[in-house]
This record gives structure tokens, sequence and C-alpha cells, in this order.
């Protein structure tokens, strides 16, 4: 089975993660996760496969920018 390609969006305001998934959803496969280790638990099951990671970068516990440094090097294995 073909896994479907998807917009992962990570942000820690839920209202800011609700306008992006209803102005996006209707196009695309929006998932949205809170905080960078949810995001990083989303990646992990491989449901889809992430053609965009989209991220905050002010967020408590781990900013944007270290999630996506995280991704790149785990994309990299």
């Amino acid at each position: 089975m073909e896994k479907s390609l998807a917009i992962l969006f990570v942000d820690d305001d839920p209202l800011t993660r609700k306008v992006f998934a209803g102005v996006f959803g209707t196009e695309f496969t929006v998932v949205t996760a809170a905080s960078a280790a949810q995001a990083l638990e989303i990646l992990a099951t491989a449901v889809h496969e992430y053609a965009v990671v989209l991220t905050d970068f002010q967020m408590p516990g781990q900013d944007g920018v270290k999630l996506l440094k995280t991704v790149q090097r785990a994309d990299a294995l």
C-alpha cells in the first residue's frame, strides 16, 4: 500500500493549527502536532510520507530549528 503525501504542521498554538488545517486541508492531507516531541512521534509512525514539515520557531521544549535538524538527520539514515 502506497503512503499518501502529507504536510506536517507543528505549532504550539491550537488556533493556528486549526486555521492552517482548515485552509489547506481541503487540498492536502494535513497532520498537526502541538510540539516537537509530538511531531517526532507522528513521524515515527510512518502513516504518511511527509512532503513538507512546517514548524513554528518558538515552542516550549524544542524549537522549530532543532526539530528540523532532527528530522533532517533521521531522514539521512
